[in-house]
């Protein structure tokens, strides 16, 4: 452990990781997660390939797949406890923040995982979220705070993790 967080080696999985980055949009309401083109770099002319869109509201935070069918909500639990995701009223998982400055979470999924999710304090800091003590997403921060370049274990890489971290970087830019 150093000043900087936890020392992490690069995982046996990394070469086969699923490539994913996120963008928070201008109006800092919506994060968009893509999945870039496997052949070129992401750009504005070859952005990738649409996951997940997260839209803010006041009290809320809709999460609409591809075609824009709501896949869930993400709310408050109230003050201090953190925020849960909803499914048609069900429960998908919750979210605690561990640290004052937003670096530190835990995430809950209803079928019992733990994750333990460390965001950047500073913007050349990493993302790394851990099952069970076992890196299983790595991150970093890309040209402009805006940006999130996700590399995810195989396997590992469904839409309601994708959402949860979605929804971090949001808070984390609006913090």
């Amino acid at each position: 452990m150093s000043i900087l967080g936890p020392v992490v080696q690069i995982p046996d999985w990394m070469d086969s990781a699923s490539r994913y980055y996120s963008l928070i949009e201008g109006d800092f309401r919506s994060v968009r997660v893509m999945k870039p083109p496997a052949d070129v770099d992401a750009s504005d002319q070859h952005p990738g390939t649409l996951c997940l869109q997260l839209v803010a509201t006041f009290r809320q935070v809709r999460i609409l797949d591809a075609t824009g069918h709501e896949e869930g909500v993400i709310r408050s639990r109230g003050p201090g406890l953190g925020y849960a995701m909803h499914r048609r009223g069900v429960r998908v998982w919750t979210v605690a923040t561990r640290s004052l400055v937003l670096r530190r979470h835990t995430l809950r999924f209803a079928a019992g995982e733990t994750w333990d999710i460390r965001t950047p304090f500073f913007w050349w800091m990493n993302i790394l979220g851990t099952q069970d003590g076992t890196t299983r997403v790595l991150g970093e921060i890309g040209p402009t705070k805006r940006f999130w370049f996700l590399w995810v274990e195989p396997g590992k890489d469904h839409h309601d993790l994708l959402a949860a971290v979605g929804f971090m970087h949001l808070r984390w830019l609006r913090r």
